[in-house]
């Protein structure tokens, strides 16, 4: 039976995980604080633990590689939650990298689905960007910059999802304190029987989204033109467009305001 008594043991030694040296942290307790870290959005915490690993060389990994299916799920979940990390601090590359050695080493486990849509998705990276259309403007199309602005940021998203929820009026703000720099945000949402095009315009202006909202262009295979051409699976999800090219793939969760001024800025 799970009491208090193991609660506050897990709770302590959780919070001994976060506070402690990286080096004074066994192999198992590393990688748990990774996750923790990287869930509470403590990037500066994620990445001295990330150093850590680098500087034990294949030792945290190699050690779990192979040695059976459960123990080969937690590598994977380990190295799934070192690439949501480089993602979150802008490490593009050492993100490509890292996902491309996974497949021939833990293509049988469940993380590895999730590394492989990341990868999906990094390989959009440098590629041109699709023509920025939709179906019909939902709302604050006033609000709405030259299509090819300098840096604009995309997030998927339809009204019932739980996530997106939180995630759309979150970028609400993230586009207020950013728009006189240059940065445009853009809604792309679908319409369907259950989420009416009122529903969408009643959800953003109850959340005061101040950007632009449009409704995506339905394909011959029934889904939106924009959400197959950044390749989204999930939602929400986003992506960032700059000059034309696309820069960045992801979970909106992970967009920090030093990412985008580092676009801004370069």
């Amino acid at each position: 039976m799970f009491t208090l008594r193991h609660l506050a043991v897990l709770l302590f030694c959780i919070g001994t995980a976060r506070a402690a040296p990286t080096e004074s942290l066994s192999d198992k307790v590393l990688l748990s604080s990774l996750k923790v870290a990287i869930d509470a959005g403590d990037v500066g915490r994620a990445q001295e633990l990330m150093k850590e690993i680098d500087r034990r060389g294949t030792l945290t990994l190699s050690k779990l590689d192979n040695a059976n299916p459960k123990e080969d799920e937690k590598a994977a979940s380990a190295l799934l939650a070192e690439i949501r990390a480089l993602l979150s601090s802008g490490q593009i590359d050492e993100a490509k990298t890292k996902a491309a050695g996974a497949a021939s080493k833990y293509s049988k486990t469940s993380a590895f689905r999730s590394i492989q849509r990341i990868s999906a998705e990094l390989s959009l990276i440098g590629t041109l960007a699709p023509e920025i259309k939709v179906d019909h403007w939902l709302s604050n199309q006033d609000r709405l910059m030259p299509l090819d602005a300098e840096v604009t940021i995309l997030i998927f998203w339809e009204e019932w999802c739980s996530h997106c929820q939180r995630e759309v009026p979150r970028l609400s703000k993230t586009f207020e304190r950013f728009e006189s720099k240059g940065l445009q945000v853009i809604g792309v949402t679908r319409v369907t029987k259950s989420s009416t095009r009122a529903k969408v315009i009643d959800f953003v202006q109850d959340q005061e989204v101040a950007y632009p909202v449009g409704q995506d262009i339905k394909g011959s295979d029934g889904k939106g033109v924009l959400s197959t051409a950044f390749r989204v699976v999930g939602i929400p999800a986003a992506g960032v467009v700059k000059d034309g090219t696309i820069v960045w793939r992801g979970h909106p969760r992970a967009l920090t305001d030093a990412l985008i001024e580092g676009w801004l800025q370069d």
